[in-house]
């Protein structure tokens, strides 16, 4: 027997779904009637913000999602609920974010290419890497000089995957975050990890430290 809270779920998906159909047929004002029946506005917002998103961006993302569900909606074929469509606007939209602010942080040192490059790059910066033992002049010279040793090290690890996933946790994600981005499962995230966090060790306590 179906309970009160399957049947208040039921109606709910089919009431939905009819706003939804209101729309398809050229009832603009069904989607403004769904957006704020239902509060999908602060629905989308705070999704937004769980996942860590600035609450500045966050507001501008979830115009632009809002947008694509208006674009989206008119063909939209109930093959799933219309909550889960919504939850993967939202998901793409936090990867669009993650990889944006990547791509800052990418300028603020080096990029992930010269983390990763093989070629006259390693060499060149394992010339300029200072005696690990002398004082240096101040806390942003030492961060700099750390992130070229950190570079270095990877530029040694043989396993593409491996160098790439150590270097987008090096950047500050988290291991969900850079499961997401590479479209890889969780598991396959952290034994990697595992793995380039072991090898960074390594490398740092027998050659610089």
């Amino acid at each position: 027997m179906a309970s009160y809270h399957d049947d208040a779920t039921e109606l709910r998906a089919e009431a939905i779904n009819k706003l939804i159909r209101d729309y398809q047929h050229g009832d603009c004002n069904a989607f403004n009637r769904l957006m704020r029946q239902y509060e999908y506005w602060q629905y989308i917002y705070k999704a937004l913000r769980a996942k860590r998103v600035p609450a500045a961006d966050a507001e501008d993302y979830t115009q632009q999602i809002c947008m694509r569900l208006m674009n989206g909606l008119k063909t939209f074929r109930f093959e799933c609920a219309f909550e889960s469509y919504l939850g993967l606007i939202i998901r793409n939209q936090v990867i669009n974010d993650y990889r944006r602010r990547l791509k800052l942080r990418q300028r603020q040192f080096l990029s992930l290419d010269e983390l990763t490059a093989t070629d006259e790059i390693e060499k060149r910066l394992i010339d300029r890497l200072p005696n690990p033992n002398a004082p240096l002049a101040d806390e942003n010279l030492l961060w700099q000089e750390l992130h070229h040793v950190v570079g270095a090290c990877l530029r040694l690890f043989k396993n593409a995957t491996v160098k790439l996933i150590t270097c987008l946790w090096l950047y500050g994600m988290k291991q969900r975050q850079v499961a997401a981005l590479l479209e890889l499962s969780p598991g396959v995230v952290g034994s990697n990890l595992y793995r380039g966090q072991k090898r960074l060790r390594i490398c740092l306590r027998k050659n610089y430290f």
